[in-house]
């Protein structure tokens, strides 16, 4: 298989769009893969690829028409960059497969360079908050623009169902970037941490009910279990509800499915509980549904998130639990 780079074009971002064939630079394809976008502050275009290769668009963003950078030395995949007080700066990923890692990043005076890594922009063992860069959106804030990391939660093999996203605000400091703690929810007016699910109460646990008690561990509120078919369930009134729950690396996927009083089913997802590091917060809010009486139901599924990169190294998770804290409703 040979990858090419192509674009479609719409004129409007909704669609539809029209396939237009491969992207080319000198009249032949671009054969890369994992690439990103950056338009600077005049308007010029530029497509990053994995390592460090940099090309300029033309003014219609249809083709490529300079080779900027062939090569970053230290620089990974996933490139994604922006522009701050006029200093560039590149965040890359390392290459660990699915699995997450401690991504970096790099800054210059100039998008050909010469660009100086600058180490980590997350808590060292963090990877990332669990995901990888995928770009950085320039949010507008005031009369300032603040960069807002964008990063994949990956979530292989149910990349479409059940993977996410990390959205969070960058600080900078001259050459220094950083999020330096996690936020689950945060005011995107005043860039500030909230407290998640602040108005929602807690499912009494003599409501949450289960398919077999010896099918899970049950302490206090916690609920875990690892066999196939198992499930838990509860009734509430309200119009969303959410999930607090465990991630790590011996757990699987959920089934989450809520159905109404005529046992119609509303809403379905796959929910991914793994993750390298142990993680306890907020795993599933469902939609806002009209205010009603639903049945809430919580499945184990028996999936296990493992795959091999192309070494034939085996990642993922060692089991299958699903562990659930406590569920909230609104």
């Amino acid at each position: 298989f040979d990858p090419h780079i192509g674009y479609a074009t719409c004129k409007t971002i909704a669609g539809d769009y029209e396939f237009q064939g491969p992207l080319l630079y000198n009249g032949e394809p671009i054969r890369r893969w994992d690439m990103g976008t950056f338009q600077d502050t005049d308007g010029t275009g530029y497509l990053l690829i994995h390592h460090g290769i940099i090309y300029r668009l033309s003014e219609d963003y249809k083709s490529a028409e300079e080779l900027v950078l062939s090569h970053l030395s230290g620089s990974g995949e996933s490139p994604a960059m922006f522009k701050k007080n006029g200093l560039y700066y590149m965040l890359y990923s390392d290459l660990t497969s699915w699995e997450k890692n401690d991504n970096y990043y790099f800054t210059a005076p100039k998008i050909e360079g010469p660009w100086t890594k600058q180490g980590l922009f997350t808590p060292k063992g963090s990877l990332t908050y669990n995901s990888q860069t995928s770009f950085v959106f320039p949010l507008i804030h005031n009369n300032d623009t603040i960069p807002m990391f964008m990063g994949d939660r990956w979530s292989y093999p149910h990349q479409a169902s059940a993977a996410s996203y990390v959205w969070l605000p960058l600080q900078v400091n001259g050459e220094q970037l950083s999020i330096p703690e996690y936020w689950e929810c945060w005011d995107v007016e005043k860039i500030e941490k909230r407290e998640p699910l602040s108005d929602a109460r807690s499912i009494k646990t003599s409501s949450i009910k289960t398919n077999n008690d010896s099918d899970w561990s049950i302490t206090n509120k916690r609920y875990s279990s690892n066999r196939k078919g198992s499930f838990i369930e509860t009734s509430f009134y309200g119009s969303q509800i959410a999930i607090i729950g465990e991630t790590n690396n011996k757990s699987g996927y959920a089934k989450i499915t809520i159905t109404n009083k005529e046992n119609d089913v509303v809403t379905s997802s796959l929910i991914d509980f793994y993750s390298k590091n142990s993680n306890k917060s907020t795993r599933y809010i469902s939609p806002k549904l009209a205010t009603g009486k639903y049945t809430l139901k919580i499945e184990v599924t028996g999936i296990s998130p493992v795959w091999t990169d192309k070494t034939e190294a085996i990642y993922g998770s060692t089991d299958n639990f699903i562990t659930i804290d406590d569920i909230k409703y609104l």
